[in-house]
């Protein structure tokens, strides 16, 4: 926290390039800090970057990045939740899962290409009743 006190300090001492760049990297490293650090430290983190922002536009930038940062999380989740199901699924209804198949649902990004892939797997005898592409 001692730097953003420190970068605050400077900021009225910059050219205003120097202060937008300035701007940008408090923007940047908040998001940092947030995002390296355990879920339970990230309010309290936040609360303390916010502290010593006198600026209105960084603190919209820092709120609305940390949400989007957050958001993000929490579809990657969802994404890596279903992936998990879909390989669970498989094999209580089919057995053993080939390498090939592991990777392949691994690979997939996309929340309906699984949501499909689960609806098919809940039915499916075999892997060839599934379409993979």
């Amino acid at each position: 926290m001692l730097f953003f006190v420190e970068a605050h300090a400077k900021q009225g001492r910059l050219s205003p390039e120097e202060t937008a760049l300035h701007t940008h990297a408090i923007v940047y490293l908040s998001h940092l800090v947030v995002c390296r650090r355990p879920e339970d430290e990230r309010e309290h983190l936040m609360q303390r970057i916010m502290i010593h922002n006198k600026d209105t536009e960084v603190e919209r930038l820092i709120m609305t990045g940390a949400e989007a940062l957050i958001e993000q999380g929490k579809r990657q989740g969802e994404i890596q939740t279903k992936r998990e199901v879909l390989l669970t699924l498989i094999g209580h209804r089919i057995g053993d899962i080939p390498d090939m198949i592991t990777k392949k649902v691994s690979r997939i990004r996309s929340r309906t290409r699984l949501d499909s892939l689960l609806e098919q797997a809940a039915t499916a005898e075999k892997l060839d009743d599934i379409k993979w592409d």
